[in-house]
């Protein structure tokens, strides 16, 4: 399935006294120099917590970038969106659930963050004046699951995706900055699994290009 490209545009780069560092993906046998500490220790320690809003955020990122088969082998967090798919798709990705790592008197309010931003430009090293949403799409990514003593994050059977066009946030909800699961379905958006995620938003670019 091959769709055009959308918001590729090809442009000589700047030249930096310090260029862009390209991170590549590190396996986690790498010792820290001068102890008996793997990577892998940092990584147990720093990252474990998947239930977090920060960690499940990351995890949900994870995930639609592997759905898309995105070339990228580490996670850029200064991209002005999430995912890049082969075919030039941006993708955002948002990430809430029921339960969070606190102690809860009652199961959260299911919403997501839309929050236009100020675009950061790689080239020039500056933000853009005005507030966007620079996506072609959202992928909101929802874990759907109630009982603590069942969870588990990395079953994908608990998740839910949900894919909305940016166009369709921009017409609905203008420049709201948070969006609930129920708006979100109201302005039209597609349920699917991780396993048919990458053909529900290849479909969805294809029927509004």
């Amino acid at each position: 399935m091959t769709v055009k490209n959308i918001g590729i545009s090809c442009t000589t780069r700047r030249q930096h006294k310090y260029p862009l560092i390209e991170s590549e993906a590190l396996t986690g046998h790498g010792r820290i120099t001068g102890t008996e500490l793997r990577l892998t220790d940092y990584w147990s320690w720093a990252h474990s917590a998947l239930i977090d809003n920060t960690e499940r955020a990351a995890f949900a990122e994870f995930l639609v970038h592997t759905a898309m088969n995105e070339s990228d082998t580490v996670r850029q967090s200064w991209k002005s969106y999430d995912v890049l798919s082969p075919e030039g798709i941006k993708i955002e990705v948002k990430a809430s659930g029921y339960i969070q790592v606190w102690p809860q008197e009652k199961l959260s309010s299911v919403s997501f963050s839309i929050r236009p931003a100020h675009s950061w430009d790689m080239e020039t090293s500056t933000y853009a004046d005005e507030l966007t949403r620079d996506s072609d799409v959202y992928v909101f990514c929802f874990h759907n699951h109630i009982e603590q003593e069942s969870l588990n994050i990395l079953d994908l059977s608990q998740w839910k995706f949900f894919v909305l066009l940016t166009r369709s946030i921009e017409a609905g909800v203008g420049m709201q900055k948070i969006i609930t699961l129920n708006r979100i379905k109201s302005l039209g958006a597609i349920e699917t699994d991780y396993d048919n995620l990458r053909d529900t938003i290849i479909n969805a670019i294809r029927r509004h290009i």
